[in-house]
């Protein structure tokens, strides 16, 4: 029985990002197929040239969603697109791959 995962929301978490401090980001994520998903891996890329991507994972039952923070360090100020992928190889039987990424705008402050 398949899952299908949706991103249902994403945005930046904290309040008042600044360079060198932690952003944190929260997306929720939907069950919205009849299967357990299990074992999830996501990944988060910052859109700062240069810096890592993050990984993770997760399990949602059918019906039912999940809340992922991830958290990021940017070395400088400006404008970024940062970009948040479920299942980025593909592993899970979905019915719809298409709703599973999205991106995020975030600008980070100086100080």
């Amino acid at each position: 029985m398949p899952a299908d995962l949706i991103i249902k929301s994403a945005r930046v978490y904290t309040k008042e990002p600044k360079v060198g401090k932690w952003t944190t980001f929260q997306i929720t994520v939907e069950n919205t197929g009849i299967g357990t998903a299990a074992m999830i891996e996501w990944e988060f890329e910052s859109g700062a040239p240069g810096q890592n991507l993050t990984f993770g994972e997760f399990t949602v039952e059918p019906g039912d969603t999940v809340d992922i923070y991830p958290a990021f360090s940017y070395n400088s100020s400006g404008d970024y697109t940062a970009v948040f992928t479920i299942d980025p190889e593909n592993k899970v039987y979905e019915t719809d791959d298409s709703n599973n990424n999205v991106a995020i705008p975030a600008t980070i402050a100086r100080w």
